[in-house]
Formats: structure tokens, C-alpha cells, sequence
């Protein structure tokens, strides 16, 4: 993986380089011309890998979900959200905007939604997931 991309195994090529100079009609000696180091057997698995990926099946959501959407998110990311059928709220727009991770999760808790959040602080997450699993949504407090 470079850059959240797939990777040909020990290179610091994307997989969607070689799969857009197929797709855009160069054969197969062509991508080898144009990138000597490539071997035929890694384009082959690049294509092996893409169809997997092609593959999988999309099961469509029966019915609306209800996300809290947190600061670092964008508002775009709601608005979508809501033409897609889902109830989503964004913390700017309920006036939370200051809410530490302690108590967005209690509210998010109490309103059966979930968070869709940037912050990488698994150990901050994880305790905060642990105290709202240990309370009962009549304890847990739905306002900061």
C-alpha cells in the first residue's frame, strides 16, 4: 500500500497506474515497454487483484441510518448523507461544536448514531466506547 493505494508487490507503483494504461487500450508489451522493471507476472496479478475487487457484491441499505458527523468532517459529507435517505447531523449544526470525545459519544449513544470521525485516537475512542457500552441509555446523558 502507498498512500492508502494497492501497491504491484515490491514496488512503489499503484495498481490502478497499470490498470489505467490497460483500460485506456495499451497491450500488455506496451505497459511492459513503458516500465521496464515490471514484470508480466505482477501485471497479471494486478488484474487477478482488480477482479477480486470487481467482485464484491453491494448490498443496498434497507432503510435510513442516523450518524453524527464530528468536527473534522465535512459538511458535504451530511448533506449527502441526507439525500441518500439518512438522518445525519453534523455537531456545528446541534451547537456542539466544543464537545470533548467524552461527551459526544454519551450523545451519540443516546440517539442510537453513528459517529463519523477523523480522530485516529483509538485509546481515547476505546475508553469512551467502554464507559457508554457499561451505562444504560436511561443513564447515559444525551446533552453535554
Amino acid at each position: 500500500m502507498r498512500s492508502g493505494r494497492a501497491c504491484i508487490r515490491g514496488r512503489r507503483m499503484s495498481v490502478s497506474v497499470v490498470m489505467g494504461q490497460l483500460a485506456h487500450g495499451a497491450t500488455l508489451e506496451e505497459v511492459l515497454r513503458e516500465y521496464p522493471n515490471l514484470e508480466q507476472e505482477e501485471i497479471t496479478q494486478a488484474l487477478a487483484s482488480t477482479a477480486w475487487l470487481a467482485y464484491d457484491e453491494v448490498y443496498p441499505v434497507s432503510h435510513a441510518l442516523r450518524f453524527l458527523a464530528d468536527m473534522g468532517v465535512s459538511q458535504r459529507v451530511v448533506t449527502w448523507l441526507h439525500a441518500q435517505g439518512h438522518d445525519a447531523i453534523h455537531l456545528r449544526d446541534e451547537g456542539f461544536q466544543r464537545l470533548a470525545n467524552g461527551a459526544i459519544f454519551p450523545t451519540a449513544f443516546c440517539e442510537s448514531r453513528l459517529i463519523l470521525t477523523w480522530d485516529l485516537d483509538c485509546t481515547a475512542i476505546a475508553q469512551c466506547i467502554a464507559v457508554c457500552s457499561a451505562s444504560t441509555r436511561a443513564e447515559a446523558s444525551c446533552l453535554p
